[in-house]
């Protein structure tokens, strides 16, 4: 489904230059359109690209709505239009509309592209923009949730809203054992031990840096993580512990109407969800020892900022 919609993408796009252009859009504009990988229309390059490439259905999305987005703000651009001033006027649009993280990762994605476009012999290395513009540091606050806002959510009445109960429990068993997206929509009944009568996480490899995590989930928080996970670890039908596929971005709106429902002030993201864990649990137990091992965090730095979260509580 993505590939037709990029490929359909591609051939409007194509369309509509001929178009500006006065020119008929025939047959064999549409052959040579597929066959050819040198077009030098930014976006149309980048569809290309992306259509060629074998990564997860996950970065698919991510990169089409940066493909996306130069459509809807730069619909004519070329390849040789990517200068220093435009990555400037890129960056200033981008951070008008979106956050830290997907400001780095737009750019992330501009570079990726036009250094496969210096690869196809449509730009020159010298005139990369990048050489010389360097993405304005962004200092990130770290919004967490305080333990009142996890009860609002927990003590939510859903009764007549079965639709919303896993979106809840999966991102407040991340709020009570810090795992990030990755990692919870891959977790497997494997994951889950009971030694002595307590319940156990254990994660091998986490899905970003490869690292372990194990977790004494009946010790933490009063036990509330097992709580939780436990009814979905009993109906688990396959290895996987969700009934079904979590997806980020349809999962934030869930979190939305949770946010809306339970009168929560912050707004609700599955990426709150780790930020608010560091924080309590620095809380809990005042190690910043404790947080790096659970968070699988190797820098004191980035620890320390949850430690100091802390004293907000």
């Amino acid at each position: 489904n993505l590939q037709l919609e990029l490929m359909i993408q591609k051939i409007r796009m194509a369309e509509t230059e001929f178009v500006l252009q006065n020119k008929i859009f025939a047959l064999n504009n549409l052959k040579d359109l597929f066959e050819s990988g040198n077009t030098s229309h930014f976006s149309s390059f980048c569809s290309q690209r992306l259509l060629e490439s074998s990564i997860t259905p996950e970065s698919a999305r991510a990169q089409r709505q940066f493909i996306t987005f130069l459509d809807k703000n730069w619909p004519n651009l070329n390849v040789q239009d990517i200068d220093y001033s435009f990555i400037v006027q890129f960056d200033s649009r981008l951070r008008e509309k979106y956050s830290a993280n997907t400001v780095k990762r737009f750019h992330k994605d501009m570079r990726k592209f036009l250094n496969l476009a210096i690869n196809y012999k449509l730009f020159k290395m010298d005139d990369d923009p990048y050489r010389r513009f360097k993405v304005p540091a962004w200092k990130n606050k770290h919004e967490f949730l305080f333990r009142q806002d996890v009860d609002k959510l927990l003590n939510l009445d859903l009764s007549n809203f079965d639709h919303f109960r896993l979106y809840r429990d999966a991102f407040v068993f991340s709020c009570f054992t810090g795992l990030r997206f990755s990692d919870l929509k891959a977790l497997s009944v494997n994951n889950f031990q009971i030694r002595d009568e307590k319940l156990f996480l254990h994660v091998k490899e986490n899905e970003k840096t490869g690292s372990e995590i194990f977790l004494r989930l009946s010790e933490m928080f009063d036990g509330l993580p097992g709580q939780i996970i436990q009814p979905y670890i009993d109906r688990a039908a396959g290895k996987s512990i969700w009934p079904r596929t979590l997806i980020n971005s349809h999962f934030n709106g869930q979190l939305k109407v949770l946010q809306e429902m339970a009168g929560i002030q912050t707004k609700l993201t599955i990426h709150l969800a780790r930020h608010t864990f560091g924080t309590l649990y620095a809380k809990e137990t005042g190690s910043i020892f404790e947080v790096m091992r659970a968070m699988s965090i190797k820098s004191y730095k980035t620890a320390q900022v949850y430690i100091n979260l802390s004293g907000m509580i």
